[in-house]
């Protein structure tokens, strides 16, 4: 997330929590509860065991379920908060409606993510990890036909793999800037905030500047950041 949050007295949601660190901020920051949820279990696993090695005293109020987020039960969440996490999920109306189910009126969600899949480190290394001489080639995993990409990852990983979303790590959901901002705004949240290419370097300056540029902005838009609520 690219801004301070105010965690005091709420109840936060965290999905993709990965080992907890924005739980344990959240925790520090004085909420009253936190759950952090993820689908990987040695993330989940390594959570539970900084929370009662490192912050034993967040016991009561800091928890981490390796699950989906349609297998949450609680809900009347103050804020949901979510960060490098929606360039995996596949669904992503589904979830955010899902997310919307959970949090109270008014609440907000801040969302934060990226590299998203047509910007130039986009496939976050696993494809051009593959490929020949792929780390120095910005955007070849977009620029290669896919047919042969597929069979060259196939070859590295020793296994068939048919597409982006059949990985041995993390799904690939190739939506671009236009996508998301589309779903954000049907989601049936209000947006109160939707931005591209937050950052300070020289780099996400030139790309934002690049990225105005309508045919452009799906190849230069590095990451979104975007703050939704639930109407009263």
């Amino acid at each position: 997330m690219d801004e301070p949050l105010s965690y005091k007295n709420l109840k936060i949601l965290e999905i993709g929590c990965g080992r907890g660190k924005r739980c344990f901020e959240a925790a520090l920051g004085g909420a009253s509860k936190v759950l952090g949820v993820d689908i990987a279990e040695k993330s989940i696993q390594h959570a539970r065991t900084t929370l009662s090695s490192k912050f034993p005293e967040f016991i009561s109020i800091v928890t981490f379920e390796c699950s989906s987020i349609n297998q949450i039960s609680e809900n009347n969440f103050d804020v949901i908060i979510s960060e490098n996490a929606f360039e995996h999920i596949l669904d992503v109306p589904s979830v955010l409606n899902e997310l919307k189910l959970r949090l109270k009126k008014g609440g907000k969600i801040y969302i934060g993510f990226g590299p998203l899949f047509h910007s130039p480190f986009g496939d976050h290394g696993w494809i051009r990890g593959a490929l020949p001489f792929g780390r120095w080639l910005p955007w070849s995993h977009t620029i290669l036909p896919r047919g042969l990409i597929l069979k060259i990852l196939s070859r590295y990983h020793r296994r068939q793999i048919t597409n982006f979303c059949d990985w041995p790590f993390q799904s690939l959901n190739e939506l671009t800037v236009a996508d998301f901002r589309r779903i954000f705004e049907e989601s049936g949240l209000r947006v109160l905030s939707f931005r591209v290419n937050v950052g300070y370097s020289p780099t996400a300056k030139l790309f934002a500047l690049i990225g105005k540029f309508p045919p452009l902005e799906k190849y230069f838009t590095h990451n979104v950041f975007c703050i939704l609520e639930k109407e009263v």
